[in-house]
């Protein structure tokens, strides 16, 4: 039996797109799904201050591999940068007793009052040991990562943001007195960026995380396109 032209033509066409629908449909339900796990925020408190981590899961059906995570603080006002000569000399952070470093000055400081530019798409560190730049995240296992610590003095109150460096490099020290608008993402190199935004603030000594709720234009943005998970 010899087929005509056009019945082979159909049927190469439809196994073509049948092949590329069900790679895809493999691809979406066997991708991994990283999930935020912000409302129990980690919190590890000292005497001159607390730090702030959030829990990073993985409940898809594959790893999330090279998981980057990045930091925004959305309008933040420059007045309210600290300068490092502004700072305790002495913050506790990590690391600091195997350092043994000398307490006259604090550590060093990426953003400057005077640098003029905000924190956008900046890297924070993982609590991963040996702070990796990037983990990877097996499913149903998480990972942390550092947000920031409130450091609080006789005079003063004011937040710590770590960088890629972890906390030997601080990314910016940043006045206590408002609430800070902030956005994290975890972007793995196999799946699109988790968003998470929310408030930080400090009240009676201590860290406060409020999770700003997203109208319903904005989710359907983000849907339409990822890009906007990078502006306002």
């Amino acid at each position: 039996m010899i087929f005509p032209f056009d019945e082979v033509t159909k049927t190469l066409i439809s196994l073509m797109i049948g092949g590329l629908l069900g790679r895809e449909i493999y691809r979406i339900v066997d991708k991994p799904r990283v999930t935020i796990q912000y409302r129990k925020p980690i919190t590890f408190t000292q005497e001159d201050g607390q730090f702030l981590s959030i829990r990073v899961g993985n409940v898809g059906r594959n790893a999330a591999t090279k998981c980057f995570c990045t930091l925004t603080i959305l309008d933040l006002d420059h007045s309210l940068i600290l300068d490092p000569s502004e700072a305790e000399a002495f913050e506790n952070l990590h690391e600091y007793k195997e350092e043994k470093p000398s307490f006259d000055v604090p550590r060093y400081q990426i953003i400057h009052p005077k640098s003029q530019r905000g924190v956008a798409n900046d890297l924070l560190c993982w609590s991963a040991l040996g702070n990796p730049a990037h983990v990877e995240i097996n499913p149903g296992t998480t990972s942390s990562i550092d947000v920031c610590k409130l450091l609080r003095s006789a005079e003063k109150e004011y937040f710590i943001f770590p960088s890629e460096f972890g906390w030997r490099r601080v990314r910016v020290r940043i006045k206590a007195t408002t609430p800070l608008r902030c956005r994290v993402l975890v972007c793995p190199a196999n799946d699109y960026p988790t968003p998470l935004d929310f408030e930080i603030f400090a009240e009676e000594g201590e860290i406060k995380l409020r999770i700003v709720r997203l109208s319903f234009f904005v989710k359907m943005r983000r849907l339409i396109s990822r890009n906007s998970l990078y502006t306002k």
